[in-house]
């Protein structure tokens, strides 16, 4: 009997077909450039829970910081809105 094929590592799947779906996430640009099926933007998600870290890793790798989600809020106004003053300086920089 033939074993199994493993998994595959979530971690190794190409961004253009990972969870953030197919439409911007282009290998070029990879996880910074994707779109959830929802709206959202890696670089919008970081922003709303104060992760300056990855906002500042997205930001290096291409994110743009002026696309809005579905609703129409900026990776910035997410940032203001819950108060992550040090997520803002980097949007604002």
């Amino acid at each position: 009997m033939k074993p199994a094929a493993p998994n595959p590592n979530p971690c190794s799947v190409n961004a253009a077909r990972g969870p953030w779906g197919e439409g911007e996430g282009k290998a070029s640009r990879g996880v910074a450039a994707a779109v959830s099926p929802e709206g959202a933007t890696p670089l919008s998600v970081a922003a709303e829970w104060g992760k300056a870290s990855v906002v500042a890793l997205l930001l290096a790798a291409g994110a743009d910081e002026d696309k809005a989600n579905t609703p129409g809020v900026t990776a910035l106004q997410l940032a203001t809105q819950n108060g992550e003053d040090e997520v803002v300086a980097l949007l604002s920089a």
